[in-house]
């Protein structure tokens, strides 16, 4: 689990996770071709809120800061990084990186 490189190929592809201990801020998945308003990211499996009833991130877009039980984005060093908080804490333990920026990520590039 976690620190996997991943290509979708030619076409519409869904990158799914089923928990956040599957790509972590320690070991993080690499999603090489990911193409805005094309391509998903499927993370309606992890619960948003440990230990509660299975509830949806928050999409909190592009910041540099983690935002508890949200999604968010920020471009570092030619990656663009996508970070999840699902304990509240406000600190990541979800993380994936996307190769290049400019990506323009939005809400519906996800599966909340």
């Amino acid at each position: 689990a976690g620190a996997d490189t991943l290509a979708g190929g030619i076409g519409s592809d869904i990158f799914s996770y089923g928990a956040a201990s599957e790509s972590t801020p320690a070991g993080f998945d690499t999603i090489t071709d990911f193409v805005h308003g094309v391509d998903k990211i499927d993370l309606s499996a992890i619960d948003a809120v440990s230990g509660g009833s299975d509830q949806a991130f928050l999409f909190g877009g592009q910041t540099s800061a983690t935002v508890a039980n949200s999604i968010t984005w920020s471009e570092v060093g030619g990656n663009t990084i996508v970070r999840a908080d699902v304990n509240g804490s406000g600190g990541a333990e979800f993380q994936i990186t996307l190769t290049g920026v400019n990506l323009g990520l939005t809400a519906s590039d996800f599966v909340l």
